[in-house]
């Protein structure tokens, strides 16, 4: 083999390995992912009402409000990624324990 031919695979093969990659590491990021499990603030001992905004390009946002006694502020969870807020609802207790409401 000729070292030309041996210089281009040795630029190559890790050229296409870095582009490989690359091509998982956007799918992951950008592809259809799994819904969290379905959470509930009940499952936290939390009163709370539903609660529905619409946004100023017409999407429904919905969320719940979980008021706190003599409330020190409100703390506002948003959507994360795949646009669940089951995921983050495990630090609402925290944060009501401590005198605020949260709106997630």
């Amino acid at each position: 083999m000729r070292p030309s031919t041996l210089a281009g695979i040795a630029i190559a093969a890790p050229l296409a390995a870095l582009a490989g990659t690359a091509i998982l590491a956007a799918r992951r990021l950008t592809g259809r992912q799994e819904p969290d499990p379905v959470a509930s603030p009940d499952e936290y001992g939390l009163t709370h009402e539903k609660v529905t905004f619409l946004s100023e390009d017409g999407i429904t946002l919905r969320g719940w409000f979980i008021p706190a006694t003599e409330s020190r502020g409100t703390i506002i969870f948003c959507a994360g990624h795949s646009g669940s807020m089951d995921s983050d609802l495990k630090y609402a207790p925290a944060f009501h324990q401590h005198g605020y409401a949260e709106g997630t």
